[in-house]
């Protein structure tokens, strides 16, 4: 008898390990034994794990979505849970565990394009201000994103060795994460991007040129990382602590770090910029992620463009 819970372990340890980042492993481990592996039971045989089990495990987080007072679960997040399953049971069967796997008869949940949020020109102004007249140099970490459309974790890890002044820009080859390490202690992490695409050079606008030669100049010699914590490089809590509390006293609506980014790539598409360009300036693997994620602002563009044609000569 093989028991799930060694299932479990065999498949984060062995394939999954040697397949994926670590971030990626983290992320699943914690999904596997916090989320599936307490429903299934750890000492069942992982040969009498019958569609109806994971059926079950998968019905109980749909109505935790939908009526539990705990935190919901998107969509998304549920279809994250499915693919650890069908991942599990999937390498159960090629140890010869188990002749079926169990969790072909789960289905994916149908997910909604997100609503993708930006900072209005005059909320962007309040900000630029607001850090301006501070004398906190961390606070010019979210700043560097509205200039890059750079991801927090890029810009924790950047190190003064990644930018140049002389050619304006700055390079992505690293990515700062915190998540919950195998002992289940939260940790800090730098690694690779999340992608091959994600390892990119940054032309630098006059603005971010400017917010970066405006820190402090004795950090640049004594220390690595660009925004520091005092003694340390800033964490990633550290700063979402420190702009969620910058966007409260400059008086604007609460949203998370990830709105500087997507602030950075509508803007662009309002100024005409295609959509290669800007694919390659975020990051992302290919042009149908950036279309499907700015489909919006898109159809705004396309739709002034048409409207041109209306005006009179």
């Amino acid at each position: 008898m093989i028991k799930f819970n060694y299932a479990v372990r065999s498949w984060l340890d062995g394939e999954l390990k040697a397949r994926v980042k670590r971030r990626t492993r983290l992320r699943y481990r914690a999904i596997a034994l916090e989320c599936i592996v307490p429903a299934i039971g750890a000492d069942k045989d992982v040969a009498l794990v019958t569609s109806d089990d994971l059926l079950a495990v998968v019905d109980a987080l749909r109505n935790r979505r939908r009526g539990s007072e705990e935190r919901e679960l998107s969509p998304a997040t549920v279809n994250l849970v499915i693919a650890v399953m069908r991942g599990i049971f999937g390498h159960s069967c090629r140890m010869g565990w188990r002749k079926d796997d169990p969790s072909l008869a789960l289905k994916r949940m149908r997910t909604r394009p997100k609503t993708i949020e930006v900072f209005t020109v005059a909320e962007q102004t309040y900000m630029e201000e607001y850090v301006y007249y501070s004398k906190d140099d961390r606070l010019k970490a979210p700043l560097l994103s509205l200039y890059t459309g750079m991801r927090i974790g890029e810009i924790l890890a950047l190190e003064w060795a990644d930018v140049d002044f002389y050619e304006r820009t700055v390079t992505v080859s690293k990515e700062k994460y915190f998540v919950k390490d195998d002992d289940g202690t939260w940790r800090t992490y730098i690694d690779s991007p999340k992608s091959a695409a994600s390892e990119r050079t940054i032309p630098l606008c006059e603005k971010a040129v400017a917010l970066l030669k405006s820190i402090d100049p004795t950090a640049k010699w004594a220390k690595r990382s660009v925004f520091r914590s005092e003694n340390s490089p800033l964490s990633v809590r550290q700063c979402q602590y420190l702009f969620g509390s910058m966007l409260k006293k400059c008086r604007v609506k609460q949203r998370n770090f990830h709105t500087l980014r997507h602030t950075f790539a509508t803007r662009l598409l309002e100024r005409g910029v295609d959509l290669k360009t800007l694919s390659e300036l975020l990051g992302h693997e290919n042009m149908n992620v950036t279309m499907k994620t700015y489909c919006h602002t898109l159809m705004r563009t396309k739709r002034e463009a048409v409207e041109r044609l209306d005006r009179t000569r």
